[in-house]
């Protein structure tokens, strides 16, 4: 029997009895992925250890780390492609500019964890525990699969979320200002209190999504989908609601002042409370008759076409433009 094989065989009586230390194993995760990874397939039994562990930098391409404990771990740099994490736990785990394309993190748990500067782009984080996660810096979760996760308070200012996959997921007082959402699906998210203040969300499916006191100040709305949705108290000063599918969404107490509603569908959305005398434009809007006979009769000339971005704002507050991201909480 080779050198190799031995210590191959020695390795997996210990597993067998649970005698591998933490630091051996990270010694044996490091000595090459694929020796580890047929220690895994022979020994179903073995659930890594590996909290704290140092792998700064290491190469864990395609790894099986499935339910490993690597809480506190140090991932900085690490490159995670392709690897397998599901129910992991990987709370407060530093993953600073970490590869972790296409890697799968299904139900596992990140909270939070630091994934700063981390390229993301296709990973399945489907039901992952995400909550309080530092993503800000630009991280790609370009077509990451988020559905029905949890990223309550996440830090995902500035990231680049384009046709990311977040039906269902919890996203509560989330910073998404800045980001960009362009073609992301959001049906049926809770957005609650989250601050999306000039974000980009041309296109965007937030059917059903829950907005409420939800800051979209200024944000890029052309084409979005809210059929449905509560934007209840949610603040849409100066944003661009172009085309946009509002059919019976909740507008109650909404702040519309400089909004661009020119051709959007507005049938049966509930705007009771809702002050309109601000809105920027209403031209060529699909409105209720009774809404139409009113908008006619009190303002005209928000039935005109807004010709560019300046006459998109209304001016308030003494003739000073909306500034500012006030608390969605008050």
């Amino acid at each position: 029997m080779g050198f190799k094989n031995t210590m191959s065989a020695v390795l997996l009586a210990l597993l067998a009895v649970g005698c591998v230390s933490t630091n051996e194993q990270i010694g044996m995760l490091k000595s090459g992925v694929k020796s580890w990874n047929r220690l895994r397939q022979v020994n179903l039994s073995f659930q890594p250890n590996l909290e704290g562990a140092g792998l700064a930098g290491t190469n864990l391409r395609d790894a099986d780390l499935r339910g490993a404990n690597l809480r506190d771990a140090d991932l900085r740099g690490a490159d995670l492609h392709g690897a397998r994490l599901k129910g992991a736990d990987l709370r407060a785990a530093n993953l600073e500019g970490a590869n972790l394309e296409g890697a799968d993190f299904k139900d596992a748990s990140l909270r939070g964890a630091y994934l700063v500067g981390d390229n993301l782009r296709g990973a399945d984080f489907q039901g992952a525990n995400l909550k309080n996660v530092s993503l800000w810096g630009g991280a790609n979760l370009e077509g990451v699969n988020l559905r029905g996760a949890d990223l309550e308070g996440a830090n995902l200012k500035d990231a680049n979320c384009r046709g990311a996959l977040l039906m269902g997921a919890q996203l509560k007082n989330a910073d998404l200002r800045g980001s960009y959402l362009v073609g992301a699906h959001f049906q049926d998210a809770n957005l609650r209190g989250a601050d999306m203040g000039g974000a980009n969300l041309l296109g965007t499916d937030l059917a059903g999504a829950i907005l409420f006191k939800t800051v979209l100040q200024g944000a890029n709305l052309r084409r979005a989908g809210l059929g449905g949705a509560d934007l209840q108290k949610t603040d849409l000063r100066g944003a661009d609601l172009e085309q946009a599918d509002l059919h019976d969404a909740i507008l109650m107490g909404a702040d519309l002042r400089g909004a661009d509603l020119q051709e959007a569908n507005l049938l049966g959305a509930e705007l009771v409370n809702t002050d309109i005398s601000k809105v920027a434009s209403f031209y060529r809007a699909r409105l209720d008759p009774k809404l139409m006979e009113e908008i006619k009769s009190s303002w005209p000339e928000k039935l005109a076409a807004v010709m560019d971005d300046s006459k998109r704002r209304t001016v308030v507050n003494g003739g000073e433009p909306v500034t500012g991201n006030p608390d969605p909480e008050k």
